[in-house]
């Protein structure tokens, strides 16, 4: 129950925010982005805290999800989805979009050896530790989570919000929102510098493809991947 309340009362806030406080605005800034992203992070502070004991082993998962129900929430109200990018692609750009999830796992993958090679073993990103020790339940969360939530959320952010909030350049929209996405998974630092690339490689995807949905597939097609990988 008081999991079904935190939900509604996140998706409440969220959508209140972005009715409300910047009503009559037709654009954004990247002020609006750093309320929204605070917005994400409280969200996921919260959903730990008040999942109770008996749910513990799903936290996690339900943080990120209350999280990304505000940013969702926040961002359908504020815009309209043409705006974020949200259209239609061309056919001809979905092998761009698996070639692009199949760079990202060589990129990683070799970044991995070399950083092993030079530094020796390296830890492992903290939601993968976290899923290899979880149980059947929560491993089920973090699937939902890792695979579907997390890049309709991510690039709706990134690469839809924040993107529109750059009033720079197409390369600066690029390089700012793809080190931005690397940061956000700064939780290991070796893990970094791969995905920084990975949000790049996004960010063309977002632009030549004119949709979000190009940058977003191409997300799911990787965190689908990795998975596999770690399971």
């Amino acid at each position: 129950m008081i999991l079904l309340l935190a939900l509604s009362t996140f998706v409440l806030v969220g959508g209140a925010l972005g009715f409300y406080l910047f009503k009559g605005r037709d654009s954004w800034d990247i002020s609006e982005f750093l309320v929204l992203f605070l917005l994400w992070m409280l969200g996921i502070g919260i959903g730990v805290e008040v999942c109770p004991q008996r749910w513990k082993e799903i936290a996690t998962p339900f943080g990120l999800f209350l999280g990304g129900s505000g940013v969702l929430s926040f961002v359908f109200f504020r815009c309209s989805l043409r705006s974020l990018g949200i259209r239609r692609f061309p056919l001809q750009f979905t092998p761009w979009i698996v070639l692009v999830a199949m760079i990202q796992i060589m990129v990683s993958t070799l970044w991995v050896l070399l950083c092993t090679y030079f530094v020796g073993t390296i830890e492992k990103q903290e939601f993968v530790q976290e899923f290899l020790t979880s149980s059947p339940y929560e491993r089920w969360a973090f699937t939902f989570v890792i695979i579907a939530w997390a890049p309709i959320v991510e690039e709706v952010l990134m690469r839809g919000f924040l993107w529109e909030a750059i009033k720079r350049s197409t390369t600066e929209k690029i390089i700012i929102s793809g080190i931005l996405f690397g940061m956000l998974h700064i939780d290991n630092m070796y893990s970094v510098l791969p995905l920084c690339v990975f949000g790049c490689m996004l960010g063309v995807l977002r632009e030549r493809s004119g949709s979000l949905w190009a940058p977003m597939l191409a997300h799911f097609l990787n965190n689908s991947i990795v998975l596999i990988n770690i399971a």
